[in-house]
């Protein structure tokens, strides 16, 4: 029996800080962060991606960056399905009898799709994670572009708390 996906919407936009917020993002079953290794980016052949592969690739050089746009999801038996995504989680990265997970860009934000039997791992909890992560990472960036330098720290409580410190 086939484990349908359902598509969430999220308001993300920056490729880089989305890569950036699914690798800090710590693995439900596993307790350890996403190793670039484990995620593939899938996109379109335009000069504006062709720049973005590089910043990743130089970011994270494990990274598998392809320009042929994006990919079909797969399910735990191989069947091919039809969502697509542009960031694929292979399903042997997730957990065992998993299906692969996707994120399909769009212009104003990004479908996550993630199978209903997988959704007991990576459903809300999870995806709030990233959208927090996607958050720092965008903040990082900024910082980065203003010259600002910036501290970050783990809270008990599992929010991140991040102290920003802007040049006199």
């Amino acid at each position: 029996m086939m484990s349908e996906y359902s598509e969430v919407n999220i308001q993300m936009s920056n490729l880089p800080s989305i890569v950036e917020a699914l690798l800090a993002t710590k693995h439900p079953c596993r307790n350890k962060n996403w190793q670039p290794n484990e995620l593939e980016v899938h996109l379109e052949d335009t000069p504006r991606n062709r720049k973005l592969g590089k910043v990743l690739a130089k970011r994270h050089p494990e990274l598998a960056v392809s320009f042929g746009g994006p990919v079909n999801l797969y399910g735990f038996q191989g069947d091919k399905r039809k969502q697509k995504a542009h960031i694929r989680i292979n399903r042997k990265h997730v957990q065992s009898a998993s299906n692969d997970i996707g994120v399909f860009l769009e212009k104003k934000g990004v479908q996550l799709h993630v199978s209903a039997y997988d959704k007991g791992n990576f459903g809300n909890t999870w995806q709030n994670q990233v959208v927090q992560n996607y958050g720092v990472a965008e903040t990082k960036t900024k910082c980065r572009l203003e010259g600002w330098t910036f501290q970050e720290t783990m809270l008990k409580n599992g929010s991140i708390k991040l102290e920003i410190q802007m040049p006199n």
